[in-house]
């Protein structure tokens, strides 16, 4: 059983390659291998991450799997995701 937030990393690391890319930013020739690097490295961690949710997902648990679920800005609003056996192929689509 996985215990880290795997569908929040799935999610948010494009967003902190995106952020390091912004905070990178210049006209100059290394300034651009470097967000050309960023991009290769964030792109490929997303991936293996999200392999390794097709790799540990039960199709036989009808259930949602990699369930995440935390109190969000007030006590009526959480933040709930969860992945299921129709939503799996799009986490790697992405």
């Amino acid at each position: 059983m996985i215990t880290w937030p795997i569908l929040s990393v799935v999610t948010f690391l494009p967003v902190v390659g995106a952020l390091l890319i912004y905070a990178s930013r210049g006209d100059d020739e290394p300034a651009r291998r470097n967000a050309r690097w960023i991009a290769l490295w964030t792109t490929l961690i997303t991936f293996v991450v999200s392999l390794i949710l097709v790799w540990r997902f039960d199709p036989a648990q009808p259930d949602f799997q990699f369930v995440e679920k935390a109190p969000w800005l007030a006590n009526s609003i959480t933040y709930h995701m969860g992945v299921d056996g129709i939503s799996l192929p799009f986490v790697i689509l992405t």
